[in-house]
């Protein structure tokens, strides 16, 4: 290459390189100082991208997850109201079987309808008393719980909660009054506890399921996460490394702008 007092085509190079290594430099600064790979949109557009539906996507799993745990809440809360009312229904049971004797007379079999009486209404109390967040759970109606991050059947469960007051369970209106009646209500009485027990099982299989989705809600979100520190997350160790090198190539850089700016002096020697 010809020498030129001109133009100083070493300088140019050298000042390009030093340029070139301190924005490189910069961007191993930003990336040890923040933690993250991409610290703007241009290190890595598609990247970016997917690192920003992936964030979106572990909030909704997160959110899901927690809602899993509601809805754990609110089946046991349920189960725990057809506990109560499974017990109530033992205790009409005993009553009505002692009415069901022929051996008590009519002011005895008054006194054990009263307490029968009793019973049914402290039924009736916790069917339509038992609320969760002010929702009334021994309606009959179908709650969705939303344990996805999709508005899909796949990330949804319907559980129906029956209704579990004396008239659904057929109770209503019976008596010890007399043993025809007692025993009339005792066959009753059994079958309600089948409906209480079958509503118990019900809820039971819905909170199992619950169980499931949460463990793999649980599974999904920490691979998710690994999958997100993969794309977004700086290599401190690789990052650092690269950044020694960049500090060592501009000081050399610095070194060689020095001599090639120094080059069109040396060339006035010539003339001497």
């Amino acid at each position: 290459m010809a020498l030129s007092m001109i133009t100083n085509m070493g300088s140019f190079t050298a000042a390009n390189a030093l340029t070139n290594n301190q924005a490189a430099m910069n961007q191993s600064i930003a990336q040890l100082s923040s933690g993250k790979r991409i610290v703007n949109a241009s290190d890595d557009p598609a990247g970016l991208a997917i690192a920003i539906e992936t964030q979106g996507l572990l909030g909704s799993l997160n959110q899901a997850s927690a809602n899993t745990q509601n809805a754990t809440s609110m089946l046991q809360t349920a189960d725990g109201g057809l506990a109560n009312i499974g017990n109530l229904l033992q205790t009409a049971q005993q009553l009505a079987t002692e009415a069901s004797d022929g051996s008590f007379n009519s002011s005895q079999l008054t006194a054990l309808d009263t307490a029968y009486q009793g019973v049914l209404s402290s039924i009736n109390q916790i069917a339509a008393g038992s609320q969760f967040n002010g929702i009334t759970l021994f309606s009959g109606n179908a709650i969705t719980f939303q344990v996805g991050a999709t508005n899909t059947a796949n990330d949804q469960l319907s559980v129906t909660i029956a209704k579990a007051d004396t008239t659904t369970l057929a109770i209503n209106g019976t008596d010890l009054t007399s043993q025809a009646n007692a025993q009339a209500a005792l066959t009753k009485i059994t079958a309600a506890l089948t409906t209480i027990a079958g509503d118990r099982g019900t809820i039971g299989a819905a909170e199992q399921q619950l169980t499931s989705l949460s463990s793999n809600l649980q599974s999904t979100e920490s691979n998710l996460t690994n999958a997100l520190s993969t794309i977004q997350d700086a290599n401190t160790a690789q990052t650092y490394a690269t950044f020694a090198k960049q500090s060592v190539l501009q000081q050399a850089g610095v070194q060689v702008l020095r001599q090639a700016d120094a080059t069109p002096s040396q060339l006035v020697a010539l003339f001497q």
